[in-house]
């Protein structure tokens, strides 16, 4: 039983690795391509099928029918998160109303409908509105719409694959590897090079549907790599042994990241390499995914780091959905700039701003901290 709970311990210890880089993303000012800059922009850009990777990894089976199994899914995925949204939407509207001279009542129903609507739709129904600030300081939500359609996407092809999610215990690693069929292997496949041909020739679309094939496949690969027992095989590892091919992983997947076009996925494109972006952007989350696990490891043989950073881990989509907006306050009442925004980077980048910035970024991190020490407090009184 203590060897599950470290298991555990050293994935959340790699979410919470994740979800810190995505903050520091949305809240710190660089200059653009700097090395700060491109390691940020690594870890982020890894972070997001990381997510993915460990939502089909912890799948569990639903019992009942295809609707009804895929309705129970969605509602754990996605309500908790929409309805959230829509109180921060509803409380925090009257603020921007006030603050920003810009900020109309037309624009708070802009913000409404784009956070649910997505923007592809938003430009067909009201092409004028190009985004107000209050749904910019929610916009971590598109994740929650990009996980929500590859769940529908991932659902589908587990029920026709027929694969059972929930091992028995029990059971030795060679049995849960014989568990694993070649029809889920051949439709991780599909889902894969189907995700990178139609990310390729489908016209723009946002985020949350355009990865949607390639985040299902990489949530079915989650489901396979649990059944072959991975990560309890790396655990087994020396730890030296283990960092040394670290730093040459890091290395190889910050040289795949900066020179072989993986940059451009969440840029509505694949630049200039075409698929093979899309091949390397699944290749990088083995690579990248050993590099955290390897540093989770290294953090847990802190017992205090290893409490912390697992904490963290486990309230990601609390940080996920508030930082942003406890981060955009923040920036506000320093009067230095209006973050978070589209953009990251400002000429000329003064010291005053980058302090500044890093004072929003440890202000919104913290603060998205406490509301989840509340919201579990909360929880333990309500199971009272």
């Amino acid at each position: 039983m203590e060897e599950k709970s470290k298991r555990s311990n050293l994935i959340d210890i790699m979410k919470s690795m994740m979800i810190l880089s995505v903050a520091v993303f949305h809240l710190i000012y660089r200059h653009h391509d700097s090395m700060f800059d491109l390691v940020v922009r690594e870890m982020i850009y890894l972070s997001m099928p990381l997510f993915m990777f460990f939502a089909g990894y912890f799948s569990k089976d639903i019992e009942g029918s295809f609707l009804a199994g895929l309705g129970k899914r969605l509602k754990k995925v996605s309500l908790p998160s929409l309805i959230v949204t829509l109180v921060l939407l509803i409380c925090f509207g009257p603020y921007y109303l006030l603050m920003y001279e810009d900020y109309s009542m037309k624009v708070w129903i802009g913000d409404f409908l784009q956070t649910y609507l997505r923007p592809e739709l938003m430009e067909k129904i009201l092409p004028e509105y190009t985004g107000g600030q209050l749904s910019r300081n929610i916009s971590a939500v598109w994740f929650i719409w990009a996980l929500s359609f590859a769940t529908i996407v991932f659902f589908i092809a587990i029920r026709f694959t027929g694969d059972k999610l929930s091992n028995n215990a029990s059971k030795d690693i060679s049995e849960k590897s014989s568990d694993i069929t070649a029809k889920s292997i051949g439709v991780t496949t599909i889902l894969l090079v189907l995700g990178v041909i139609l990310y390729v020739i489908i016209p723009p679309l946002s985020w949350s549907l355009q990865l949607a094939p390639l985040y299902a496949g990489i949530m079915m690969l989650g489901t396979i790599l649990k059944k072959c027992q991975v990560l309890e095989k790396l655990e087994k590892i020396n730890l030296g042994v283990s960092s040394l091919i670290m730093v040459v992983a890091a290395v190889i997947h910050y040289a795949i990241f900066r020179f072989c076009g993986s940059d451009d996925i969440y840029k509505s494109g694949l630049g200039d390499k075409g698929c093979i972006t899309g091949v390397f952007f699944v290749i990088q989350i083995f690579i990248g995914g050993f590099v955290l696990f390897t540093l989770a490891r290294l953090i847990a043989l802190s017992k205090t780091g290893e409490k912390a950073f697992s904490w963290i881990g486990r309230h990601t989509l609390v940080i996920m959905l508030l930082h942003t907006l406890i981060g955009g306050i923040t920036a506000d009442i320093l009067h230095t700039y209006n973050k978070p925004g589209p953009n990251w980077f400002v000429e000329p980048l003064t010291a005053e701003i980058v302090i500044k910035s890093v004072i929003t970024f440890v202000v919104g991190f913290a603060g998205s901290l406490g509301l989840a020490a509340v919201n579990d407090s909360i929880k333990k009184k309500i199971k009272k």
